[in-house]
């Protein structure tokens, strides 16, 4: 959505992640269980941002996590967070401007589903034998996700723990 914090107020509890403040809500209801992202990170947003979502309902809010300049954004000034939902799970993200800053913006979200990176890699199990099929079709994020450096932004990633064992063991 387009946000605009001229007007906005600052609202509780206090930032973690820096002097948040003229911050606006947005509500998100995940349609399944995956990785969201939020971000500010994008020429059309004008201000220093802080972004934090929270689970839970009104009143009894759990913060799932909070950022102020992610530095791999490219504009040193926005914020990005992933955080894990569960099926039609309520998040309520917070957009503030840090230290008192306004201006106009986009807030994204973006999902990243099991098996985009091998951060999110599907656990296989009971593997002997086993055939897997799988598609790429939604894991195409533009930007490498993994911590592992292989600039996986078009593949399946899949994970297996080996028992060592068997006649193909080396």
């Amino acid at each position: 959505p387009s946000i605009g914090s001229g007007g906005a107020t600052t609202s509780t509890p206090a930032w973690p992640c820096g002097p948040g403040s003229n911050d606006l809500w947005f509500t998100y209801a995940a349609p399944a269980a995956s990785t969201v992202r939020f971000s500010t990170c994008n020429t059309t947003t004008t201000f220093d941002t802080t972004l934090e979502v929270f689970g839970g309902s009104c009143g009894t809010l759990t913060s799932l996590g909070c950022n102020d300049d992610d530095v791999a954004c490219g504009i040193s000034t926005r914020s990005t967070l992933s955080v894990s939902v569960a099926t039609a799970q309520t998040l309520f993200v917070r957009v503030g401007g840090f230290n008192g800053h306004t201006g106009t913006g986009v807030l994204s979200l973006s999902f990243l589903s099991a098996g985009s990176s091998c951060l999110h890699a599907i656990q296989l199990n009971n593997v002997d034998g086993l055939t897997v099929y799988g598609t790429t079709l939604d894991n195409d994020s533009g930007a490498d996700l993994s911590p592992c450096g292989n600039n996986d932004t078009v593949a399946e990633w899949y994970s297996f723990e080996s028992t060592c064992g068997g006649p193909n063991a080396r």
